[in-house]
C-alpha cells in the first residue's frame, strides 16, 4: 500500500523548485545575482501541528498567493508566513490544495510586501541548469545548485518504482540536493523562472540525487484554480487518513506477501459490491479467471471451470481442467475417507473455483503403465487471515471515500468556475457599456473611465488603467458627456455598485 511504499521517498517540508528568469530578458545570472533576486520571493513557513511544530518554504506568485507544498501546511493549526524583510504574517486558510500533484496555494492578508517570482509556461529542456531554494531544516534561507535531470509523468515513476505511482502530474527531476524543510522552494533556471517546486527526494539505497520537484505547468495550473476558489480553513485541508489495522504487514518477499500485495492491487478494479466477499475471506474475487492452458510456475492464478477428478492419492487429487492435468495439494485432505465416500471412480463435471499457487510440472506413471505429466497446485483460500483481508478491504473502502470527496470537492470547484464565468461575463457586458473616454468642458483633458455612480451635481469615475475612483461635477464635463450620462443615469443606478466589485476583483 501507500504508505509502505513511502519508506523509499522522503517528502520535504517545504522546498519549491524555482527555475529563475528575467521578466524582460533572457540573459543568464550569476548564481549570486541569481540568488539575490530569488530570495525576495521566497517565504519561509513555520507550522503548528498537534504534533508540534514544523518549518518549510513557499514563493511568492501574485499580490494575494503563496504556492508551498500540501504536505507542507498538511494536519496545520496554524500557519505564519515569514517574509524577506521579516514580517510575519499568520495566514487564515488555502485557496486550493491538490494532494495528487502536492501543491497549495495560500491566501495571503494584506501587510506584507510581496515580490512575485515570474513561472515558466513551458516544460524546462533537459540539462538545463537550476538552483533549488528553501528553508532546509528551519534554518534560514539556503540555496543548491543541480540540473534537470528528467522530465517524468506517472508512467515514468512508475518504471522505477511502483509506489511511486501515486504521483499525478508532470515531475521535474533533478540532482540539486533537497532536504526536510526545503519542500515548497522554487527551483529556477538561471534567467529567475520558476521551472518547478522541490517536494520530494527518492532515497532508495543505490539511488544518488534523484529529487523531484512538481512542474511549472501543474503549479500555473493550480494557481488558475485558486483565483476562482473559496478560502479552506487549514482544519479542512488534510484529507481523511486510510484506517490502519493492528495486523502485521506480511513481507512482500514471502508467499504471503505477494498474495496480499496482488489482493490490495486487485481489490482496487473491483465494484463495491465485490468487496464484501474479500472481507469474509473469499479471495477468489480478487483474481480474474486465468486459462489453465497459460498457467506457469510460480503464478498466482485463479482457476475456474468443470473438472474432472481423476484419482485422489495420498499427496493430493489429480485433476484434469480442460486438457491440462493438476495435482492439487490439500494438507488437511484424508484420501482414504475421500475414496472410502465416493469410490476409485473418476468423477466429471465437478465445478472448481478457486485461487492456487502454480507449482512445477511433474512426471508420474499411469495405471496404464504411460508416463504424464501435471501441474503441482496449491489452494490458498484461508491462507491469508481474515483480520488482514478486513484491514484491506477498510483501506479500500477508505480511499474510495478520500477519492469521491475529491471528485465532489472538483465538480464545486467546476461549478465555481462556471458561476464566476458568468458573472464575469455578465458584468463585463455591463460595464463595457459604462465606459467611455471623458472629456472635460475645455476640450483639454481626457479620461477613459467607467461610471459607477451618479447624483444631481456629480458622477463618480473609475479609471480603466488603474482603477482609482474619481468624483467629478457634472457642469464639468463636455455638453456629450453629460448627455451621455443622462442616457446611462439608469444602469448607473441599478448596476453600478456591482460593476465597481467586478472591476476590481479582475487581474
Amino acid at each position: 500500500m501507500f504508505r509502505a511504499q513511502r519508506t523509499f521517498f522522503v517528502a520535504c517540508a517545504c522546498v519549491v523548485l524555482l527555475l529563475v528568469t528575467t521578466t524582460d530578458s533572457n540573459a543568464q545570472l550569476t548564481l549570486v545575482d541569481l540568488t539575490k533576486k530569488v530570495k525576495e520571493s521566497v517565504v519561509q513557513i513555520e507550522i503548528e501541528t498537534s504534533a508540534g511544530k514544523a518549518a518549510g518554504t513557499g514563493y511568492v506568485v501574485n499580490q494575494s498567493m503563496v504556492v508551498t507544498n500540501q504536505h507542507v501546511i498538511e494536519d496545520a493549526s496554524k500557519v505564519e508566513l515569514v517574509f524577506p524583510d521579516m514580517t510575519r504574517i499568520q495566514a487564515k486558510g488555502a485557496l486550493h490544495v491538490d494532494a495528487d500533484r502536492d501543491i497549495a496555494v495560500i491566501a495571503v492578508p494584506t501587510g506584507a510586501k510581496m515580490n512575485p517570482i515570474a513561472i515558466s509556461k513551458a516544460y524546462p529542456e533537459q540539462g538545463l541548469d537550476v538552483a533549488a531554494y528553501g528553508n532546509p531544516g528551519g534554518g534560514g534561507f539556503s540555496v543548491s545548485k543541480g540540473i534537470v535531470s528528467a522530465i517524468r509523468d506517472k508512467e515514468s515513476l512508475r518504471q522505477v518504482d511502483e509506489g511511486l505511482s501515486v504521483f499525478e502530474g508532470v515531475w521535474i527531476q533533478t540532482d540539486a540536493p533537497i532536504s526536510p524543510g526545503n519542500s515548497g522552494g522554487p527551483l529556477v533556471d538561471y534567467t529567475g523562472t520558476v521551472i518547478g517546486m522541490n517536494t520530494w527526494a527518492y532515497t532508495k539505497e543505490g539511488f544518488q540525487g534523484f529529487n523531484f520537484a512538481i512542474s511549472c505547468v501543474d503549479i500555473l495550473a493550480a494557481i488558475e484554480k485558486a483565483k476562482s476558489a473559496k478560502l479552506i480553513a487549514f482544519a479542512d485541508v488534510s484529507p481523511p487518513k486510510p484506517k490502519t489495522s493492528n495486523a502485521p504487514r506480511p513481507d512482500k518477499s514471502t508467499l504471503l506477501g505477494k498474495i496480499v500485495s496482488q489482493i490490495e492491487y486487485a481489490v482496487k478494479q473491483l465494484p463495491d459490491n465485490a468487496l464484501p466477499h474479500i472481507e469474509s475471506g473469499d479471495i477468489e474475487y480478487a483474481f480474474p479467471t486465468t486459462s489453465v492452458t497459460s498457467i506457469k510456475t510460480g503464478q498466482i492464478a485463479r482457476l475456474r471451470g468443470l473438472t474432472t477428478i481423476i484419482q485422489v492419492l495420498d499427496e493430493g487429487i489429480l485433476m484434469k481442467l480442460g486438457s491440462t492435468k493438476c495435482m492439487a495439494i490439500h494438507p488437511n485432505l484424508n484420501a482414504a475417507e475421500f475414496r472410502a465416500k465416493f469410490g476409485d471412480r473418476p468423477i466429471f463435471d465437478v465445478l472448481t473455483d478457486d485461487v492456487y499457487l502454480i507449482g512445477k510440472p511433474t512426471a508420474y506413471t499411469t495405471v496404464v503403465g504411460t508416463t504424464s505429466y501435471y501441474y503441482e497446485i496449491f489452494p490458498l483460500n484461508g491462507v491469508v487471515p481474515i483480520n488482514q483481508l478486513k484491514s484491506i478491504v477498510e483501506e479500500e473502502y477508505t480511499r474510495r471515500e478520500i477519492e469521491a470527496a475529491k471528485a465532489e470537492e472538483l465538480r464545486r470547484q467546476a461549478e465555481a468556475q462556471k458561476q464566476a464565468t458568468l458573472k464575469k461575463n455578465r458584468y463585463s457586458g455591463a460595464a463595457e457599456k459604462l465606459r467611455r473616454t471623458f472629456v472635460d468642458s475645455t476640450g483639454d483633458f481626457k479620461i477613459d473611465a467607467f461610471a459607477i455612480k451618479m447624483t444631481v451635481f456629480s458622477v463618480t469615475l473609475m479609471t480603466a488603467e488603474d482603477k482609482r475612483e474619481i468624483e467629478v461635477p457634472l457642469n464639468k464635463l463636455s455638453r456629450l458627456d453629460r448627455d451621455w450620462l443622462s442616457g446611462k443615469a439608469l444602469l448607473i443606478k441599478s448596476g453600478g455598485d456591482k460593476i465597481k466589485e467586478y472591476l476590481l476583483n479582475q487581474e
